[in-house]
């Protein structure tokens, strides 16, 4: 075994391993702005909700979730910049969880409403047959 010989091999270790951290940091940056994306589809689900006020608390948890993930991608862009930085991504989960309840109040309104308009037609019917019945 040569010098030479054991700091190549030392460095195609270092630099496969390098690059292995490299793609997963694009990986997680690949994600989020999936993520992000995915916060405007639902952001223009909303708008064109009958269901969805422009006051209600959605756009609001909306808008939080997609401050912390433009600021998480900022922080994600700087690791590749500077690979050796290390840097901490603030936790969306606490929005997220905030959203899925907001999403769930709406989709219980939605069917607490589908349930009165499948109940009127149903009276309707029973209205028009026993009135039918008295003819």
């Amino acid at each position: 075994l040569s010098v030479d010989h054991f700091k190549a091999e030392l460095g195609k270790l270092f630099d496969e391993s390098y690059k292995k951290r490299i793609l997963s940091i694009e990986a997680i940056k690949d994600k989020y702005s999936f993520w992000s994306d995915s916060i405007l589809m639902l952001r223009n689900q909303f708008d064109d909700s009958e269901y969805v006020s422009g006051d209600d608390s959605c756009y609001e948890l909306l808008a939080t979730l997609e401050s912390v993930y433009k600021e998480n991608s900022q922080k994600i862009e700087s690791k590749l910049s500077s690979p050796s930085s290390s840097i901490m991504l603030n936790d969306v989960e606490i929005y997220y969880h905030k959203l899925k309840d907001s999403i769930s109040a709406i989709n219980d309104k939605i069917t607490q409403h589908n349930l009165k308009i499948d109940n009127y037609d149903l009276e309707k019917n029973n209205l028009e047959s026993r009135l039918l019945s008295y003819l």
